[in-house]
């Protein structure tokens, strides 16, 4: 715990708070996200589904070394390359390396040239999972991950990886839910949907499954967090119209303005109709959206707008 906490403070020398969120690979993390057990909105505990077998950072694992191979477990090793710093990152030049994966002395996977923060190894009954972290060197964003998977008598394949989100220190939990195992993410897709990144309250929860053949995004099973967040919405919209307030021309500025939200209300109203979305009540959200701007602007003029923004986004999906 020692190093750990040493190379935390390492972290923090060289970044500030701009790796504030990779710290979940360096020992932030509370110990009880890693048991398996899932906190559901009425406080009730799943059972238990996974355990953490092994666990390690990567940062300045080379400490001035070309290369070095890592016992990841289960007979999985890492072997990291020293990098060739080719731009300016928001980290340590000594963190920048490539990793090979190796099952058995046998390569399976290379990923690129990257910061990578550390590794996990997961136990979920006859399957091994093993994930390893990247920051790929913004400001504010992002951290992604990747994925591999093993079946009982099997061999180890890449199951792919997530795309990028602004993670912060304990954002991040691997969780159960109806006996399968799930990793909470960030989707940021929405980031900057008529708003700058500072003021952007468009972050939403997204859910990854894990499974032996790949990772794939299943939020279904988490309904009632997106109403309960929805509710959050709801609350804060409340909180906010007790406040005086003119009432604008529309939800969205015009074109030369910027084409920005008129004001902090259009955001929560657009944040409520996107959790009705993935809460899987789409007309609702329609209905509810319009009817929202007619009450709230002079014109519903931007609804037309928002809403097939909304849905070429959803349609494009998270790649």
């Amino acid at each position: 715990m020692d190093t750990l906490n040493k190379n935390k403070h390492t972290m923090r020398k060289y970044c500030g708070v701009l790796l504030f969120f990779p710290l979940f690979f360096l020992g932030g993390y509370p110990s009880d996200l890693f048991s398996g057990a899932q906190e559901k909105i009425t406080g009730e505990k799943e059972a238990p589904c996974f355990q953490i077998l092994k666990e390690g950072d990567l940062f300045n694992k080379l400490d001035g070394q070309p290369t070095l191979e890592l016992d990841a477990g289960e007979e999985v090793s890492l072997r990291l390359i020293a990098g060739r710093v080719s731009r300016k990152l928001a980290v340590p030049p000594s963190g920048w390396m490539r990793i090979s994966v190796l099952e058995k002395g046998n390569r399976v996977k290379d990923l690129p040239e990257s910061f990578y923060l550390g590794y996990r190894l997961l136990n979920f009954g006859p399957f091994l999972y093993w994930m390893i972290g990247e920051y790929t060197g913004g400001a504010n964003c992002c951290v992604r991950y990747h994925f591999f998977g093993r079946a009982a008598n099997g061999f180890l394949q890449y199951l792919g990886g997530t795309p990028g989100s602004m993670s912060s220190l304990d954002d991040e939990s691997f969780l159960c839910r109806n006996g399968q195992i799930y990793l909470r993410d960030q989707d940021i897709r929405f980031l900057h949907f008529h708003t700058i990144q500072a003021t952007s309250r468009l972050v939403f929860a997204i859910y990854y499954r894990l499974t032996p053949g790949n990772i794939i995004v299943d939020n279904k099973p988490f309904r009632q967090e997106y109403l309960q967040e929805l509710q959050n919405v709801e609350d804060e919209i409340k909180d906010l119209l007790k406040e005086s307030r003119s009432m604008p021309a529309s939800i969205l500025r015009e074109r030369k303005d910027s084409g920005s939200f008129s004001d902090d209300l259009g955001q929560l109203l657009v944040k409520k109709a996107i959790l009705r979305l993935f809460a899987g009540e789409e007309n609702k959200a329609w209905s509810i959206l319009e009817e929202d701007i007619r009450l709230s602007y002079q014109t519903t003029r931007g609804f037309g707008q928002i809403k097939d923004e909304i849905k070429r986004i959803v349609k494009k999906g998270l790649n």
